[in-house]
């Protein structure tokens, strides 16, 4: 009875772990399309609403698919530029683009906002696309993989 229960604890851990694995790509995956989406935000609200930096602030800290993030708990640009490192799952390069980015946010003339804004939405979306790809590449191998792994303990303990 006991070799049974640690058999299927041993199979549930690989698949826990394979499930984390995969997990960790897809939140990287999640994260970067809603850099994106603020990115995106962002050039919308100055080129065409020419709103000002805090409140373009104020604006995304209303979007409900911005709140994963958690840059915008508060609505204002300290708050931003304070936490932009602490952003999970998200590559160095591209924390480092975000924190130059919201450094010197507001700063600048609307035109140059708008073409900052463009580099910043380029390089996002540099970043998003491989790993969109490598989540929908290797989020169900491992699943598998650590299910089989997990199998494979069970094997060689009995």
């Amino acid at each position: 009875m006991l070799t049974l229960i640690g058999c299927i604890m041993t199979v549930l851990t690989g698949a826990l772990i394979g499930a984390e694995a995969a997990n960790s790509l897809s939140r990287r995956r999640d994260c970067l399309r809603s850099l994106c989406l603020m990115a995106r935000l962002i050039k919308n609200c100055l080129s065409c609403e020419y709103m000002s930096a805090a409140e373009i602030a104020f604006r995304l800290s209303l979007d409900p698919r911005l709140k994963s993030l958690g840059l915008f708990d508060e609505p204002s640009l300290a708050h931003i530029r304070a936490n932009i490192l602490s952003i999970p799952f998200v590559p160095q390069e591209t924390r480092l683009s975000l924190e130059r980015y919201f450094e010197s946010f507001g700063q600048h003339s609307l035109e140059g906002e708008v073409a900052r804004t463009d580099i910043l939405l380029t390089e996002l979306e540099a970043a998003y696309e491989p790993a969109r790809e490598k989540a929908q590449r290797l989020c169900r191998l491992y699943r598998v993989l650590g299910l089989c792994g997990g199998l494979g303990a069970v094997i060689l303990i009995i």
